[in-house]
């Protein structure tokens, strides 16, 4: 996934409920791309050792700038305003982790721009490799009352800086299940993957033109999560079950 991101200029989308383990998956490719790690505790290392004849990812393995959004935790009662003051907030976060700009970057109120990726782009530098990743970026859709309206030229606007190269790679990942609020995108066309109907309160889906939606290929198949629900039903029906010679997991 982490070489997928670096490698092609579509965006990169991923949807699955919690129980999939996803927020760990995303984890672990945002450890590989990111270019802060420890050499002697990377687990990373090794990978250029067993891939054989596959791509090389000496060119993605820790070589890019990682900026992480989460949407899950906004709230306000405009998008524009609580999305700008969410963005710069993790923009100083990223430029004090990583030591990239000077400290005096202009305070939010003296910001030349209300666009909230005119912040992002502040960070983009010609010598670094920019990969932002955004979790949950469906969840203003249904949160705020404008959220269609904002986000979406938000979510244009990095689909666009990434399949131009202004960025190396865009992962656009949610906890919230293939539910309808997510746009046609490519490989969303197949008629065994339904889109679904929006959700209610959902007058606009994301709009994601340039996204490459991946939650169903088979390559990302081969895990099984397991929600709390379902490991507790699991234990309840060992311990009824004496045949089983469990007395619960």
């Amino acid at each position: 996934m982490a070489l997928l991101l670096a490698s092609q200029r579509f965006s990169v989308v991923l949807r699955r409920p919690w129980g999939f383990g996803l927020p760990t998956f995303v984890s672990m490719v945002s450890a590989m791309l990111d270019i802060d790690f420890h050499p002697r505790k990377d687990p990373f290392l090794s990978l250029s050792q067993w891939m054989g004849s596959s791509p090389p990812i000496d060119h993605v393995l820790h070589a890019n700038y990682v900026l992480q959004l989460d949407f899950a935790t906004l709230r306000g009662k405009e998008l524009r305003e609580t999305l700008l003051a969410y963005v710069y907030g993790a923009v100083i976060d990223f430029i004090e982790h990583y030591e990239l700009l000077p400290q005096d970057f202009p305070p939010l109120e003296r910001w030349p721009s209300d666009e909230p990726a005119a912040l992002i782009w502040g960070l983009v530098q010609p010598q670094h490799q920019l990969c932002l990743i955004v979790g949950n970026f469906d969840a203003p859709l249904t949160a705020f009352r404008d959220g269609p309206k904002i986000l979406n030229p938000f979510l244009r606007s990095l689909q666009q800086a990434n399949w131009v190269g202004k960025i190396s790679g865009l992962l656009l990942w949610s906890c919230i299940d293939d539910n309808g609020s997510v746009g046609a995108c490519r490989y969303r066309k197949s008629e065994s993957i339904p889109l679904g109907k929006p959700p209610r309160g959902v007058a606009v889906a994301a709009s994601l033109p340039d996204a490459i939606d991946f939650t169903h290929h088979p390559a990302l198949q081969s895990a099984v999560g397991f929600t709390e629900k379902q490991v507790n039903e699991l234990d309840a029906a060992a311990r009824r079950d004496e045949t089983l010679g469990s007395k619960g997991f």
